[in-house]
């Protein structure tokens, strides 16, 4: 997969990346299409290509091209202070490359628009047009080992294990992810973003809280957050706690707890 992101996102993103497995540099010493090409066959190996100031590069477009039509790899992106040419690199490249993915495409946008929601990974490849799962696979497990990102997995009260084969949650680990995504589809201010953020909080203090955390679905609802093995959690950002869903008030657990406005993060 390869896609143009805001100059600094990459940096924000990947300031903790394990570099055995991720490339991560600045451009502005490449001289042309040439270097940047002998730069990407030295690390064809590496699981992540992360280019910064790629407009410094005369012709940058032609190697990222060539790189891309020429072998499948997992992540590849670039950013650059000229949007006028990353506009017109990225209009070089139309259509799907060798491997499933698709060129310049947003998937951390829909990831945004999504926070909080259960979904598939194949729906979130028709809705960003990847083509493929496993390329949703392959950025969503960048953003993981970066930090960037939290997997929120269903869970079976019964047994304890993860439902891995259930939809998923997705949550950003810092609110700066979120507008950096949502920046990347335009969006500046959704209605109900005081309720995803609140979600994306509540959701990294519960991951560093406990051990085994997933979520709940069942015919009657979801229940946000279940910290195994007896605690269910609902967030509603309102001033009481309100339209629980029936999964929750059906719930036999020792700890349910409701977090609203008067008593967020509380245990």
């Amino acid at each position: 997969m390869a896609q143009v992101a805001p100059v600094g996102a990459v940096s924000t993103i990947l300031a903790r990346t394990d570099h055995q497995q991720i490339i991560h540099t600045s451009c502005e010493h490449l001289k042309d299409s040439e270097d940047l090409g002998r730069f990407l066959e030295t690390h064809k190996e590496r699981k992540g290509l992360l280019l910064d100031e790629i407009t410094f590069v005369k012709d940058w477009d032609r190697a990222i091209k060539h790189f891309v039509d020429s072998r499948p790899f997992d992540i590849l992106i670039a950013t650059g202070s000229n949007s006028a040419d990353l506009r017109r690199g990225a209009d070089t490249m139309p259509g799907r490359f060798r491997g499933g993915g698709e060129y310049f495409l947003r998937p951390m946008g829909q990831i945004a628009l999504t926070m909080g929601s259960s979904i598939s990974l194949q729906k979130l490849a028709q809705r960003t047009q990847m083509g493929s799962h496993h390329t949703v696979q392959s950025y969503i497990e960048l953003l993981e080992d970066s930090f960037a990102l939290r997997t929120l997995h269903a869970i079976d009260l019964d047994t304890g294990a993860f439902r891995f084969e259930k939809e998923k949650k997705f949550y950003f680990t810092d609110p700066l992810m979120y507008w950096i995504a949502l920046s990347e589809i335009t969006i500046r201010c959704p209605e109900n973003y005081q309720e995803k953020m609140v979600e994306m909080v509540a959701a990294e203090h519960l991951f560093r809280a406990h051990k085994k955390l997933g979520y709940l679905a069942t015919a009657a609802g979801e229940v946000d957050f279940i910290a195994m093995p007896d605690t269910a959690i609902e967030v509603k950002w309102s001033s009481q706690a309100q339209n629980l869903s029936k999964a929750f008030q059906n719930l036999r657990l020792p700890q349910k707890t409701v977090w609203y406005q008067e008593n967020f993060l509380l245990e």
